[in-house]
């Protein structure tokens, strides 16, 4: 924050920052910033302002603006940031700038504003008619009304701007946040068994890190010591790439999101910039003693890859057994969902469908393993389990890591006992010359409340309100304003909860002003009384209030751009940290092999497996879904059991793109790019939808981000 020269030194250091490549401020409040350095301004450039200030400040500032330039010209844009072309403001962070009507300055801000705009940056001017120079600052000699006002616009910016990137600053600034602190609550309840546990070579790993690994290896450390308990914890950094972010050469992961740079001058304010690593980090804390590794942005499976390579003693080059890990690190990375949890026959377990056993994998040496579940706990580990989770979030069947590239074409799943599926038939691809980079920027707010409907014409109950709501407000203001008709009511209702429906009203706009109480949901519910009859407001209104919202880009960037480093905490070693090699063989971009893309081949004619009735999918099949970025995958698989094969022929021949298609009609549009594959060794049909969340789950208007209403859809 700056006022008159200072406003002027905020910009020159934002500048400056940018250029060195060190983060923005979250925010700046400029208080009529002097910003030209040519004495324009002195010259009739504000012919509002007559008076003796005007006179007295023509005479003084000449000479303030030989002493602070120098020898420099006043035209260069070292000294004037008005001298500055469009593209090189790109990244600077948002601001608010305040002047006077009356003041010398007024043309520096104005000027300065438009350069903003054409910049693509967030800005606000406030013009202030009739009032003088720095009259922002609150002087006494100010109209209390406009000083009240004023205050109140800073504050405004400060909560909107400055509390937003609170979590990016904490760890910039090293303060504790920034980790999962779900891993040392759940340390602290397990200390116990853990410090007696009987084998004392017990290592863990995990990506708890978050944005603040050295954080929470700290926190780990104290609770180690405070317990007397001697372990060496070790922490990987080198994902976090913010502060390098202008010098890389970011690709797109997907089509669905465009280019890169068209998404930063839509998103400037870039919070997140981490790259998905590998498990040699983790490798080489473990080899270097560590007891407890803590890492960031590394891939879910990748501690899984990382004891296993450190126990069998693994290279670099052998990917088939990498690969193998790989897939066992897929399958345990979500815990619950493999044995039992998010599954398609869930109904087997009913009773006792809670406190599922977390999964156990083991490795052996040549990358084949062995799911199962801890025994007497609920849950079951079956091959269709594990088909399911298998299925989860991937893209097709090549599984991209750092470390190496999965081939899922042929993977076998055989029920060896009781909750115990080996796992097969993978083969390994060298590693990308790419990584994944996860990119997190501002991407404005959001406010939603819901009101019910009830009883006889719901759709058009429904219809009117969204009719009566639009003319209430500027809808051209917003991104997003959507209302969402969610559930059916039952032919023949017995009570309330079966007529009763849910209409969800959402908006999305870069200014949370737009979406506070009084400009999104008062309009809309003051004209309740005109509205449909039974009309029911939810009253519990706090998801009204504007929230901040962040959107996503999943790039590529080269591994060469990364370079991790591991280091232990006092007493066991110190900040030098130790540098990990980096891979020295590659697949290279132009030999990476592409998803398959492809309809049933030779498919069997429906008609041939005799007469149909119309029912759900789900009591055929069973399905998973899940997101990655803006897209969504969902496959679908015959449950194990009699006639496996042709009731598999018949999943393939009768699912085609367009079948998918049709079931997705009213959430996907004609256009929307879908790829299709099969897995036949797991009777398995694979499906991604490119595009289909937007910008991601983190900013996406839908309230189910996933394709999980599928197995309800009626089919012949």
């Amino acid at each position: 924050m700056g006022d008159s020269a200072g406003g002027g030194l905020c910009i020159l250091a934002s500048l400056e920052l940018k250029r060195i490549g060190l983060p923005q401020p979250c925010a700046m409040i400029l208080v009529s910033p002097w910003i030209d350095m040519t004495l324009k301004a002195h010259q009739g450039g504000n012919p509002a302002v007559e008076s003796d200030y005007f006179l007295l400040a023509n005479s003084a500032v000449p000479g303030l603006i030989r002493l602070f330039i120098g020898d420099r010209p006043p035209e260069s844009p070292e000294v004037n940031p008005l001298r500055h072309q469009p593209h090189e403001l790109e990244g600077l962070s948002p601001q608010l700038i305040f002047t006077g009507g009356a003041e010398f300055a007024r043309q520096d801000s104005e000027q300065w504003a438009e350069l903003c705009h054409k910049a693509g940056l967030r800005y606000k001017l406030v013009i202030e008619w009739g009032q003088l120079h720095i009259y922002a600052m609150g002087s006494n000699f100010i109209n209390p009304t406009i000083r009240h006002k004023t205050d109140d616009m800073i504050i405004e910016w400060i909560k909107d701007h400055f509390n937003l990137a609170s979590r990016s600053l904490q760890v910039r600034a090293g303060e504790k946040g920034g980790y999962e602190p779900g891993f040392l609550y759940s340390l602290r309840d397990a200390f116990d068994e853990y410090a007696s546990y009987r084998n004392p070579n017990l290592r863990i790993a995990v990506n708890a890190g978050g944005l603040n690994p050295r954080g929470l290896a700290e926190a780990v450390q104290k609770l180690l010591s405070s317990r007397g308990c001697q372990k060496k914890v070790a922490y990987v950094v080198g994902d976090d790439l913010l502060l390098k972010i202008d010098s890389l050469d970011i690709k797109p992961l997907t089509r669905a999101t465009g280019n890169f740079e068209t998404w930063k001058q839509k998103h400037p304010d870039i919070i997140l910039a981490n790259a998905y690593v590998g498990c040699w980090g983790i490798v080489q804390a473990l080899h270097e003693g560590a007891d407890i590794v803590i890492c960031g942005r590394c891939t879910d499976a990748s501690t899984v890859m990382g004891i296993a390579a450190w126990w069998h003693g693994w290279s670099r080059t052998d990917v088939n057994r990498l690969a193998g890990s790989l897939v066992a690190g897929h399958l345990i990375e979500c815990g619950c969902y493999v044995t039992g949890g998010n599954f398609g026959g869930f109904k087997s377990l009913v009773p006792d469908y809670y406190d599922l056993s977390f999964p156990i994998a083991t490795i052996a040496v040549d990358g084949t393993s062995v799911i199962q579940s801890h025994e007497n706990q609920n849950g079951i580990v079956t091959v269709d389990t594990v088909r399911g989770q298998l299925l989860y979030e991937i893209q097709g069947p090549f599984y991209y890591n750092p470390d190496v590239i999965a081939d899922l074409s042929s993977i076998r799943f055989e029920q060896t006992g009781h909750n115990q599926v080996h796992v097969s038939g993978f083969k390994g691809i060298p590693a990308p010359e790419t990584a994944k980079i996860a990119l997190m920027a501002l991407g404005g707010y959001q406010a939603e409340f819901s009101v019910y409907v009830t009883g006889l014409d719901t759709e058009e109950k429904a219809r009117s309100f969204e009719v009566m709501s639009r003319r209430m407000l500027d809808t051209r203001q917003y991104d997003v304003l959507d209302f969402q008709l969610y559930g059916a009511p039952k032919d023949d209702p017995h009570s309330q909860l079966e007529a009763t429906l849910q209409l969800r009203i959402l908006a999305q706009a870069k200014d949370p002003r737009l979406l506070k109480p009084g400009r999104f949901l008062g309009p809309i519910m003051s004209n309740q009384l005109s509205g449909y009859p039974g009309l029911t407001a939810n009253v519990d209104f706090r998801t009204a209030e504007p929230k901040l919202l962040c959107t996503y880009f999943p790039g590529l960037i080269n591994q060469s751009e990364v370079q991790l480093s591991v280091h232990f905490m006092p007493p066991c070693g110190d900040d030098q940290g130790l540098l990990v090699p980096r891979h020295e063989v590659y697949t290279s971009t132009s030999q990476l092999p592409s998803q398959p893309d492809y309809q049933p081949r030779n498919p069997t004619p429906l008609s041939s497996f005799g007469p149909t009735v119309r029912a759900p999918l789900g009591l055929v099949v069973y399905a998973r879904s899940g997101d990655k970025g803006a897209n969504v995958n969902v496959g679908f698989f015959i449950p194990r059991g009699l006639n496996e094969t042709p009731k598999y022929d018949w999943l393939r021949s009768f699912f085609t793109t367009e079948t998918l298609r049709g079931l997705l009609a009213a959430e996907a549009g004609p256009d929307a790019y879908i790829e299709r594959c099969e897995f036949p060794e797991i009777r398995a049909v694979h499906f991604v939808i490119h595009g289909l969340l937007g910008t991601g789950v983190s900013n996406s208007s839908k309230m189910d981000a996933l394709g999980k209403f599928l197995e309800k859809e009626a089919v012949l």
